[in-house]
């Protein structure tokens, strides 16, 4: 298991983000400090200094976007209004039924 801190290079192993998502999610989402750090060896990182990836925070940040999927919010009040009009679950109208 990689330590809490990794590089670019083991974020893309373990999570399998591409560059460009990890550029534009540190550019757009990620804080500085929760998400990643920019570190150098003397203490005394610089805007271009190399970053490492706190994987936990980064795992949570893509558990979050399951809510933010397009048609969640409609397929989870389809689910729960099948569920409380019929009693059964969400899924008995995809079920096949023998004639």
């Amino acid at each position: 298991m990689p330590s809490k801190w990794v590089t670019e290079d083991v974020l893309i192993a373990i999570t399998g983000l591409r560059p460009g998502t990890i550029k534009r999610a540190r550019e757009n989402c990620w804080l500085q400090g929760r998400e990643y750090l920019l570190f150098s060896p003397v203490n005394d990182p610089k805007p271009n200094s190399e970053a490492m990836y706190n994987r936990e925070a980064i795992d949570k940040w893509i558990e979050s976007q399951a809510q933010h999927q397009p048609g969640a919010a409609e397929r989870k009040k389809l689910n729960l209004t099948s569920l409380t009009t019929n009693g059964d679950d969400a899924c008995q109208n995809q079920r096949i039924r023998p004639e």
